[in-house]
């Protein structure tokens, strides 16, 4: 079976492959990272990248969360592991080739909800911590 998608397809139908390292910006390019750092994400997890694609209308999108990166050094801990494959919808150009999904996902990524909660989250807990740690001088 050939690849039917400017061989970005697998043997799989035309299926294209997208791990999360490929978008991440904590990632160098010999440990799979495909973007450039200034269009990258720090630390997707697929289960963003599966959002973000359900979202284009005629993209039909499957996961594969036990899967991991060939080139990922600890195999074992579950944030580095998932994947997810796609096919993209016959009628948009846009998002014919891979790299065009992979910029799509570094620009979008950052304006999920899930993600801008989180970060607020995190900010608002190291400030509360720095609150915690200072210590009121006594005047004499």
């Amino acid at each position: 079976m050939t690849s039917t998608v400017d061989g970005d397809g697998d043997a799989d139908g035309g299926w294209i492959t997208i791990y999360p390292c490929y978008i991440n910006s904590n990632r160098t390019l010999q440990r799979g990272r495909i973007v450039p750092k200034s269009k990258a994400v720090a630390d997707p997890r697929w289960q963003e990248i599966k959002e973000v694609l359900e979202t284009i209308k005629g993209m039909r999108v499957k996961e594969e969360p036990d899967k991991v990166h060939p080139r990922e050094l600890d195999k074992e801990i579950p944030v580095f592991r998932g994947r997810i494959k796609y096919i993209p919808p016959a009628n948009d150009q846009k998002f014919v080739k891979r790299k065009d999904v992979l910029q799509f996902l570094g620009e979008t990524i950052p304006k999920l909800k899930s993600r801008s909660k989180t970060h607020t989250t995190n900010n608002f807990d190291q400030g509360a911590q720095a609150a915690a740690g200072k210590k009121k001088k006594s005047r004499k």
